[in-house]
């Protein structure tokens, strides 16, 4: 298999060569044939047309070897690719249209396949990810899913059983700031069983207890996200109990946990949210 495709690219690289010596060959061969076919007794001419039809014609015979040396669908190709390229040159504004046709269309394609991989076929990066449902609520009149409200939540809870755990998450941005200057965060504000839903834990510090998610709860600390780490705190190890400050209240909270490297998609991940009212 690697000969046939060694022999086929140098045909290609040296087709002159090759050609010549193809005719060479098949001259050789007629003229040898036109030989035989005098000494048993044919005129010059006659032997030669004779020795050509055994040969099946020369161009038929050159056509025969190309195959048996497997170039000829590589010569084509160039050859079609050399016409489409003239043809472009000659219409550049047809060029310039189907140029940008073909990059609108495999941009498309691109950001769709990266959607449905990230959605539906890329498993979500969690212990079995498969068990993991997303519950909304639906007003009477709504067009779309609406946010869980808190006191559906507490109620959704309190009554399941046919789920091992639910909690309650909400997403907002939020400003945030430390020594090295502020910046706008996406925010993932959840209750306690969130880290027991997903089955993940920080990867430095603690998780959220209960009290913190609570109403009356002492709701100051923050998990921070592995990139948010990296960024602003350099990776140090000894993050957990310094500080951010945040919104437009300026409350100070410290940090309590960090979570692990990969986690989607927030780069300050949790502060916690109360479940009641």
């Amino acid at each position: 298999m690697l000969s046939r495709l060694m022999t086929a690219l140098r045909s290609l690289l040296r087709r002159s060569q090759a050609e010549r010596e193809l005719d060479e060959e098949l001259r050789f061969h007629v003229e040898r044939q036109t030989e035989q076919n005098i000494r048993l007794g044919m005129d010059p001419e006659e032997a030669r047309n004779a020795a050509r039809k055994a040969f099946g014609g020369v161009e038929q015979a050159k056509e025969q070897s190309r195959d048996a040396r497997g170039v000829r669908w590589l010569e084509e190709l160039w050859q079609d690719l050399r016409y489409g390229l003239r043809m472009l040159r000659r219409k550049p504004g047809f060029t310039a249209a189907a140029v940008i046709s073909l990059s609108l269309g495999i941009g498309a394609n691109s950001a769709v396949f990266t959607f449905l991989n990230a959605i539906l076929i890329r498993p979500l990066p969690y212990p079995e990810p498969e068990r993991i449902v997303n519950l909304w609520e639906r007003a009477p009149r709504s067009t779309g899913p609406n946010p869980v409200l808190p006191l559906n939540f507490v109620e959704w809870r309190d009554r399941a059983r046919s789920f091992e755990a639910i909690t309650l998450t909400q997403s907002f941005p939020l400003n945030a700031a430390t020594q090295e200057g502020a910046e706008q965060l996406s925010n993932l504000s959840v209750t306690s069983e969130f880290f027991r839903v997903l089955g993940v834990a920080p990867a430095l510090g603690r998780a959220f207890t209960e009290g913190e998610t609570t109403a009356g709860g002492d709701r100051g600390g923050v998990i921070i996200s592995y990139d948010f780490w990296q960024r602003r705190f350099a990776g140090d190890p000894g993050v957990i109990g310094k500080t951010l400050l945040f919104g437009f209240g300026q409350q100070t909270r410290p940090v309590i946990g960090v979570m692990p490297a990969g986690f989607p998609p927030h780069r300050v991940t949790c502060v916690p949210v109360s479940s009641e009212p």
